[in-house]
């Protein structure tokens, strides 16, 4: 996948894109993503379970976590194998967690 397709980067182009219509603002900055902050405790917290499964490794490690909100924004079954199979080709430790939305 080549565009960037976070909700909050979504959220900027639909507000963009509606007031072109009435006025041509210049975009004087470029989206920049999302920050993130993790206590301490939430790090350690982290490589204790990834310790705990084997994938501190050292090389690349790929979380890929099929759950959703509602299974309507669920990825299709389908995909999600394709998706998988892609994945497992490369060279890293991969760790898959359980969808929570199974009984939808």
């Amino acid at each position: 996948m080549t565009r960037l397709n976070h909700v909050v980067y979504q959220t900027h182009q639909i507000i963009h894109k509606l007031f072109l219509d009435f006025m041509t603002p210049e975009r004087k900055e470029v989206f920049k993503g999302v920050k993130v902050t993790l206590s301490d405790s939430a790090i350690k917290q982290a490589q204790t379970f990834l310790a705990s499964k084997g994938l501190l490794k050292g090389g690349p490690l790929i979380l890929y976590n099929p759950d959703a909100a509602s299974r309507f924004s669920r990825i299709p079954f389908e995909l999600q194998g394709s998706i998988i199979r892609q994945l497992a080709q490369l060279p890293a430790a991969f760790y898959w967690s359980r969808s929570h939305c199974e009984g939808d």
